[in-house]
């Protein structure tokens, strides 16, 4: 198994690299081999904002600065915000394209991937996800989403 996290494929932000680094990952799995992949999506990975979240000690800001409708281009940022006033800014930056689900499963079936499948995540009937995904051909319109792929050698 070959897994591929943190969007870390959203790097390439030309097709045809994408294709050539998926047919590699392919061609290195053996036969039974499988490829396994973190995707983020949803109608708010398109917008410019930010996001709060309160840590111990800390408060961690998902800062989705800006994106590209016309080509896919995202940067994002990750700044972190202390109790005592002083600010960590940009400790991380992701300058991405955003892939759409769609565009990600299509590439890995031009480079040969079989059974390629999405695993979406439940809902916690709260507005939320569950952390249960299972494979699923239909996904909620959901704001935001986090979902794995995969598909076989």
């Amino acid at each position: 198994m070959i897994f591929a996290m943190n969007f870390s494929y959203f790097v390439f932000k030309e097709r045809d690299l994408l294709l050539r680094y998926l047919d590699s990952v392919r061609r290195s799995l053996n036969k039974q081999g499988m490829f396994v992949l973190d995707h983020y999506g949803g109608y708010e990975a398109m917008m410019v904002q930010q996001e709060r979240r309160r840590q111990k000690g800390f408060t961690y800001v998902w800062d989705q600065a800006a994106y590209n409708p016309i080509n896919g281009d995202k940067l994002c940022h990750i700044h972190f915000e202390f109790r005592d006033g002083s600010e960590m800014k940009r400790a991380f930056k992701y300058d991405w394209r955003l892939w759409t689900l769609p565009e990600l499963q299509d590439a890995m079936r031009e480079v040969g991937f079989r059974n390629v499948t999405v695993y979406w995540e439940g809902d916690d009937h709260k507005g939320g996800g569950n952390g249960v995904f299972r494979a699923q051909k239909v996904g909620d319109p959901c704001a935001s989403y986090i979902c794995y792929v995969t598909g076989d050698r």
